[in-house]
């Protein structure tokens, strides 16, 4: 069994469990049958996607090594740990 087939097989055991809450919920009147149909939905969905086909990547044209500038992320990551010391040391001071 390939990875993508077991990943799915333990989706569909979640699906199993949420769909029989659901309809144990069904046949007491609960309102929670929703709440579990909601979920018994999206465990299979979760256990369909495994078994989709891949799609192809198209192949790019080599333009050789490319350098993507993170000053910004650097700076943004920077005033915002100051942020955070100012604010300790200010609350430090206050007390």
């Amino acid at each position: 069994m390939k990875g993508r087939q077991i990943l799915a097989a333990v989706f569909l055991l979640l699906t199993a469990g949420a769909g029989y809450m659901t309809v144990l919920m069904w046949r007491a009147g609960d309102s929670g049958k929703w709440l579990f149909g909601v979920f018994t939905l999206f465990f299979l969905a979760l256990a369909a996607l495994p078994l989709l086909p891949k799609p192809k990547p198209k192949p790019e044209a080599l333009t050789g090594t490319r350098f993507v500038s993170h000053w910004f992320m650097m700076l943004a990551i920077l005033v915002l740990l100051g942020t955070i010391i100012l604010g300790i040391i200010g609350a430090i001071l206050r007390h």
